[in-house]
């Protein structure tokens, strides 16, 4: 049977203006992600890759072409709509984590379901359930201070999980890690679209974690191409 795409774009152009400059990161770029897949995007630094990240959570948009994530047309969605879409439909994680100093680990996982129609009881029991998922179920109470890099990293992870998100996308998720601390989160991943059924799309600059992935795409002078790792 042909998989489901969850990430479908056809002729997509993004440009800007940098001073007198118009720099334009891809043009005519097509991309499918399937359903239930572990994907690496690959580029070197200023190739487009964070940018076509925004594009694909709807931070940003194309200038034009055709966008499906998740199902929804990107394009045609209003964007006052944008963030609670982004927040029930795509985990974000980042290099830097982005934890909240002064919450705890099971606040900090909280924070997306804020923007849902759901009361503290639920929020907190799915916070708890999400923290269990990335083996942190005895650090929920622990401010991101008392824990190590790894152990950040998968409260991020946590976060993302928690609002049951079909898409979960990384931003070099590993760029800060230690090689055993990467193997550890690079395997959670895998168990994301393994075990729970989620697509995972992953930016990174390093072949090693690339391999971990179904497959691989890199950027290159605005257009995807398949990469295989050795």
């Amino acid at each position: 049977m042909e998989k489901q795409m969850i990430i479908s774009g056809q002729q997509l152009r993004k440009s800007f203006r940098r001073g007198p400059e118009t720099i334009t990161p891809f043009a005519d770029l097509q991309i499918s992600i399937p359903e239930r897949s572990f994907t690496a995007l690959m580029g070197p630094s200023g190739s487009g890759k964070t940018t076509l990240l925004h594009c694909l959570c709807g931070i940003d948009r194309p200038d034009q072409g055709q966008l499906r994530v998740c199902g929804e047309d990107i394009m045609a969605l209003p964007r006052r709509r944008l963030p609670a879409w982004r927040a029930k439909h795509i985990g974000c994680v980042f290099q830097q984590h982005h934890l909240l100093p002064v919450l705890t680990a099971v606040e900090n996982v909280e924070v997306p379901l804020l923007l849902q129609a759901m009361n503290r009881r639920e929020r907190r029991r799915r916070a708890h359930a999400a923290l269990d998922i990335v083996g942190l179920a005895d650090r929920a109470e622990h401010l991101p201070r008392q824990l190590s890099g790894g152990q950040e990293q998968r409260v991020a992870i946590a976060r993302a999980l928690v609002a049951e998100a079909p898409l979960i996308i990384g931003d070099e998720p590993t760029g800060d890690l230690d090689s055993d601390t990467g193997a550890h989160i690079l395997a959670l991943l895998r168990d994301l679209v393994d075990q729970w059924g989620r697509s995972v799309l992953m930016v990174t600059h390093d072949e090693g974690a690339a391999r971990s992935a179904d497959q691989c795409y890199h950027l290159v002078q605005g257009q995807l191409q398949e990469r295989v790792l050795s």
